[in-house]
């Protein structure tokens, strides 16, 4: 029954990611909702990229800060020593998924966390990966077998901290390195069961969802790292131009505006106070006018620190 299952879920894959290209912008919505069906619902935060390229993500130092096309995945494995393996394998979407975040062992540190980098490609690329496994497994620290999968572990230090990736191709079209044993079966065990979207569990959010986006960002506030003001619940970012950045933040419906514009005002030296308009049913709307590319990168580092990802600013 569970291979059954899994050839089930692989079909589905297979024909969605071939059809995404030439197909409108409904079918792409179908397929980010299914991916995000997969994640285990202690998934806190997600970046969304769609049709990544490893040159353009790499502007206002995303790549870096959260590197999610294939090459950003294998980029902390043995030194980036397989990075390339997947760079002519076109990418339909990436994510990253990160959930239960610890605070970081050394001064400036990443935030540590549970969840994966997950890349859906556009074609069937089950001989590549088979070579790719193949050779990663000839230097990993052991092969597992989680949900029925294949997985190659690999410890790491990685920005002065060790971790652990897990490494895993559960269908020929996708990709996942995660973060946690755990969440990783959960995971699978979710393309195995074709289950429903469930880790977004606040009704506005869910609501004001950008499927159809190429860029966006969400967190949902599930177990607070930090001091967010009272009453917070969750944000959303659609990525459109870096002139013009407006942020969904919902909070309980008598939240201060004051409150949510402390929160969002950009670190020094710029200190820069976005405006704060109350929507209605606990909605604000946070806006920010950039003249400068420079600035809208420190609002990057601002938002990677509320997503759970940047301790310090």
């Amino acid at each position: 029954m569970r291979v059954l299952r899994l050839m089930l879920a692989s079909a589905v894959l297979m024909m969605s990611a071939s059809a995404i290209a030439a197909a409108d912008g409904s079918v792409y919505e179908e397929e980010i909702q299914r991916l995000l069906a997969w994640l285990p619902d202690d998934t806190e935060s997600l970046i969304v990229l769609r049709d990544p390229d490893c040159h353009v993500v790499t502007e206002g130092g995303f790549a870096t800060e959260m590197p999610c096309a294939s090459e950003g995945a294998l980029s902390a494995i043995r030194g980036g020593k397989f990075r390339k393996r997947l760079s002519d394998c076109e990418t339909v979407v990436a994510l990253q998924a990160a959930g239960g975040f610890r605070e970081p062992t050394v001064v400036r540190g990443r935030t540590q966390y549970a969840g994966c980098q997950l890349v859906l490609f556009k074609e069937d690329i089950a001989d590549t990966a088979k070579a790719l496994i193949k050779d990663m497994a000839a230097v990993s620290d052991g092969v597992l077998e989680i949900a029925g999968r294949r997985v190659l572990r690999f410890d790491e230090e990685w920005h002065r901290q060790k971790w652990t990736f897990l490494v895993s191709f559960p269908t020929p079209h996708v990709l996942i390195v995660a973060t946690d044993e755990h969440y990783l079966r959960e995971l699978l065990v979710r393309i195995d069961d074709s289950a429903d979207a469930t880790f977004v569990t606040n009704e506005r959010l869910k609501a004001e969802l950008p499927l159809d986006a190429s860029f966006w960002v969400l967190r949902q506030y599930k177990a607070k790292l930090r001091n967010e003001p009272g009453g917070s619940q969750g944000f959303l970012y659609r990525a459109t131009d870096w002139s013009d950045v407006d942020v969904i933040f919902v909070a309980d419906d008598d939240t201060p505006p004051k409150a949510v514009a402390a929160m969002w005002t950009l670190p020094a030296p710029l200190e820069t106070v976005p405006d704060v308009r109350h929507t209605g049913m606990g909605v604000f709307k946070v806006e920010y006018s950039f003249d400068e590319r420079a600035n809208y990168d420190v609002f990057w580092m601002l938002l990677l620190h509320h997503l759970g990802h940047q301790a310090d600013l």
